[in-house]
Order: C-alpha cells, then sequence, then structure tokens
C-alpha cells in the first residue's frame, strides 16, 4: 500500500483546506452577536424592508444602522461648522 495516504485527498489538499476553515473560524469569532428586543410593530416593519431589499433582516439592520451613522456624523459635522461660524461671527 506505498503510496497511499491517511487522508482521501492528498496532503496539500488537506492542509490547505484545513488553513481555509481557519481562516473562516477567525472571522467568524470576529463578528460578535447581540441579541435586541424590538417591539412588534418595529419587528415586523424591518422584516418587511429586508424582504423588499431582498436582504436577511440582520443584513437590513446593519445598513440602516451604518446608514444612519453616516447621517448623524455628517448632522454632527454641519453643526459645528456652523457653531464655529457663530464664533467667528461673535468676534467681529
Amino acid at each position: 500500500m506505498e503510496g497511499m495516504s491517511i487522508f482521501p485527498l492528498d496532503s496539500q489538499s488537506y492542509y490547505q483546506r484545513m488553513y481555509i476553515t481557519v481562516i473562516h473560524m477567525e472571522v467568524v469569532m470576529k463578528d460578535k452577536l447581540m441579541s435586541v428586543r424590538l417591539p412588534d410593530e418595529l419587528r415586523d416593519w424591518l422584516r418587511g424592508e429586508a424582504q423588499t431589499n431582498r436582504r436577511s433582516v440582520n443584513s437590513e439592520l446593519v445598513v440602516k444602522l451604518e446608514a444612519h451613522r453616516r447621517v448623524s456624523a455628517d448632522a454632527t459635522a454641519r453643526l459645528g461648522a456652523l457653531m464655529m461660524e457663530g464664533r467667528a461671527h461673535d468676534a467681529a
């Protein structure tokens, strides 16, 4: 039985697959799970939005949170600029 391997595939393929599996596990472990309690109405709306956009509920929630974060950051920057403009006007 010379040349036979204990693995169904050659050793290189086996180790390559193991490496890919380990990388995948590391990525999964970096994502943190969070339980969120939502009112029925909000949960139903989110499910409807996800279905309309052909996303999972989780993906829809992430998209909406990221969009809100961008809008919030933009609003904060504009408010800061207005406050600085007001201070410059007061100093003049």
